[in-house]
């Protein structure tokens, strides 16, 4: 499903199948050895961890705020 959805993306353009096989591969074993994800038992999905979902918010609040809140905040 991953491979599907990145193939028309800036990161799939120009790979071949086994490429983006291989990319993809690669970045969810990184995302594992962090442990932002992991493979659920006898099943080819995996699951966000609580620090992964915390690295999510946080994430997604530093993009929300604007340079000016951070730079106070910061102060």
């Amino acid at each position: 499903m991953l491979r599907k959805q990145l193939r028309e993306t800036s990161f799939g353009k120009g790979r071949t199948e086994k490429q983006l096989s291989a990319k993809v591969s690669r970045h969810l074993r990184l995302l594992r050895v962090h442990g932002i994800i992991k493979k659920l038992p006898n099943q080819n999905r995996y699951q966000v961890t609580l620090k992964g979902k915390r690295l999510i918010n946080a994430l997604s609040a530093l993009l929300a705020a604007s340079a000016e809140n951070l730079l106070k905040i910061a102060a």
